[in-house]
């Protein structure tokens, strides 16, 4: 027993170090971050879309769609490929886009477990898309993935039941039942094998239905060509328990254990401890360990059932203590290993109640503490019972005795059965937590949206480099800039010494600032500052610096307006107005009166409340053109807080923006834009 101890608390400490260095499991690829990123708006049209996964996804099984503001798709849009050096990042080559806002419909299947994701989400291209549209809020809540699929969690589900029966048969073979299993032993291998043949099938079956491809289609891709190996290691455990379901004794029980037991690794392998890290194998290593424990002590109980309606007297006594030991070493096992994987999975105490992962993890966690219960009450209150009538001398059994013996055999009887019931939810608890995508991935993945941000791209002259700034929330003032330097070839992160941005102001060149940046993981650099302090566009050098040289990206950005409270009114013969809430009761009337086809006029009118004017005592208005360019407007008062100017129109987007001081209360500020198309009748000016 010291010795069994031993060999535990060494097992315990090793698997301790695999968690020192284990890194978070990833589950479900999910989108992390994309460019255009959600809810964000460009300048310019950028000729590529680049979606980045929390997993590898399968390029032929991947979808991406792109809608119009009508809802129309847009043609000509590139197939999903992987950016070369980082297989969890797809690109997607995009044709010429028109100013507008424009929504991301995404459905993949990861290359990692095969679980199928999909979502949306908007993004604009010379405007910014509307807070709180469906596509806004379907890029929120539709990429973090669907609860399984039922034919998932059935499939899963016999799976385990049917290797873990397997697997047990050799473990208790050896260890419980002295190299011999009990009567009618071969009828359950072969029921196990069976129902472990009808899981992975029926995950097969479930997956196609999924990915909606042929099955030829299916087993080319990744996915498909793991369940390929899982079936192919079920067929030779399906050998294994041909011969010994024959005859379940000697080495043949260890033989059906260890295909059982490569069963189960290439399971482990196909699920989310294989994505890829630093610490791969060892991640994979810990979810091995964890699913062969539980194997064998959920499928022990039920050759425990069976030894206990086989056996007699002292014969039974024996295997009940052998399979005690047994199933506190694997109970240990679970424990480690499954707070190892937990922890990191979960990723705070808050997830546990409010992700589905962490409520489902919660309920497999009661179920096993429940099992761990009756397992103590049979090895401390039903064995002892047990074990001293049996063991007593064979001429002093009294009828008291016999009855003792008889009792606590049926309570044990009782107890183990309440056991496999618990077993069976564990199972099907564990299914289910397989199919769903990890608390601190569907964390990482709603960061996404968390807050609205403008992203630019470009590379050093030299093409040697490419440089992606995400500056969020992309508005005057207080901006996170994260910088991504890869190689321009490889795609791969580039080892850079320091980097640095250098701020000037298009329209006024002595506006300039640097800023500092720090290093983080994946070639990835952050720093925070309010460098921005001037709406308009802005130049942004990327100093980037590497060991033995400097590279500069130059890259242009046109920092985002804040969202307003605007109400487009429309009629026939008349310009269109805009309508913009300045909050406490007061708003903003504004609207573009063409008088000629390339001459107009913009109206500004302040209102403190509905019909009457805010007295203005001072106001400046700019205009940015549909070249991005800044134009200041010279504003002429026609009223208390009515202002209008001249402007020369072209074809192409505007944005006319208006800051005004008011005779009380704090400054008013509100613009609006509009598309003004080649030809464009007379309006007749409001009132």
């Amino acid at each position: 027993m010291r010795s069994l101890r031993a060999v535990l608390l060494v097992a315990v400490l090793a698997l301790a170090g695999i968690g020192v260095l284990a890194s978070p499991a990833r589950a479900h690829a999910l989108l992390e971050r994309s460019f255009p990123a959600a809810d964000s708006s460009l300048p310019s049209a950028p000729q590529a879309m680049l979606l980045y996964f929390t997993e590898a996804p399968e390029p032929s099984l991947s979808t991406v769609l792109l809608l119009d503001s009508s809802g129309q798709a847009v043609p000509r849009v590139g197939e999903p490929t992987v950016v070369p050096g980082d297989a969890q990042e797809l690109r997607v080559r995009l044709p010429g886009l028109a100013d507008g806002v424009y929504t991301v419909n995404w459905r993949t299947v990861s290359k990692v477990d095969g679980h199928v994701t999909g979502g949306s989400f908007a993004f604009g291209i010379g405007v910014q898309p509307p807070a709180g549209s469906a596509a806004a809020q379907a890029a929120k809540s539709g990429s973090l993935g669907s609860a399984p699929a039922p034919a998932d969690v059935v499939g899963l589900w016999l799976l385990y039941w049917g290797l873990a029966l397997l697997a047990a048969a050799g473990a208790t073979g050896m260890l419980v039942f002295g190299w011999r299993l009990p009567r009618g032993a071969g009828i359950v291998i072969a029921a196990g094998w069976l129902v472990a043949a009808a899981g992975i099938l029926t995950m097969i079956v479930s997956e196609r239905a999924a990915a909606g491809v042929p099955f030829g289609e299916l087993f080319g891709a990744a996915a498909g060509r793991s369940l390929l190996a899982q079936a192919a290691a079920v067929a030779v455990c399906g050998v294994a328990a041909l011969f010994a379901a024959r005859r379940p004794a000697g080495r043949r029980l260890a033989v059906l254990g260890a295909a059982a037991a490569v069963a189960l690794f290439v399971h482990a392998q196909a699920g989310h401890a294989e994505t890829q890290s630093s610490v791969r194998l060892l991640n994979v290593a810990d979810q091995w360990l964890h699913i062969v424990a539980a194997g064998v002590w959920v499928g022990g109980l039920v050759w425990l059932l069976l030894g206990l309606r086989n056996l007699d007297g002292a014969a039974r006594v024996v295997a009940v203590r052998r399979f005690s030991r047994l199933a506190f070493a694997a109970v240990a096992v679970i424990g480690v290993t499954g707070v190892l994987r937990a922890v990191p999975e979960a990723g705070s105490l808050g997830a546990l109640v409010s992700t589905s992962f962490g409520v489902t993890l919660l309920i497999k966690t009661g179920l096993f503490a429940a099992m761990i219960g009756i397992a103590w009450r049979n090895r401390y209150r039903l064995l002892p019972k047990l074990a001293e009538p049996a063991l007593a001398a064979p001429g002093v059994l009294s009828p008291v005795m016999r009855g003792a013996t008889a009792g606590a055999t049926r309570s044990l009887l009782r107890s183990v059965r309440t056991e496999v019931a618990l077993a069976a939810l564990v199972l099907a608890v564990a299914a289910v937590l397989s199919g769903l995508p990890p608390a601190s991935f569907v964390k990482a993945a709603a960061r996404m949206t968390a807050s609205p941000s403008v992203t630019v791209t470009g590379s050093d002259f030299a093409t040697t480099v490419r440089v992606r700034l995400a500056v969020s929330p992309g508005t005057v003032g207080s901006n996170r800039f994260t910088v991504n330097v890869l190689g321009y070839d490889s795609g791969r992160p580039v080892a850079a010494r320091a980097v640095r941005l250098e701020f000037s102001l298009l329209s006024n060149p002595n506006v300039a600032s640097s800023l500092n940046l720090a290093p983080g993981p994946g070639g990835t650099w952050t720093g925070q500052g309010a460098n921005l302090s001037i709406d308009g566009q802005w130049n942004i050098d990327v100093v980037v610096q590497q060991a033995a040289t400097g590279t500069d990206v130059l890259l242009g950005l046109r920092t985002r307006l804040p969202a307003e409270d605007v109400t487009v009114s429309t009629q026939a013969g008349q310009p269109t107005l805009y309508t913009i809430q300045l909050g406490s009761g007061r708003s903003l009337q504004a609207y573009v009166q063409q008088l000629t086809p390339g001459q107009g006029l913009v109206h500004f009118t302040f209102f403190q409340t509905p019909g009457k004017e805010e007295t203005i005592t001072s106001a400046s208005a700019t205009a940015l053109t549909p070249q991005g360019a800044d134009q200041p407007l010279k504003l002429i008062r026609l009223d208390s807080g009515h202002f209008v100017a001249d402007v020369s129109l072209t074809p192409g987007r505007w944005t006319f923006r208006v800051d005004a001081t008011p005779a009380r209360g704090p400054l008013l500020s509100g613009y609006f834009s509009q598309t003004i198309p080649a030809q464009q009748p007379v309006g007749k000016p409001h009132n």
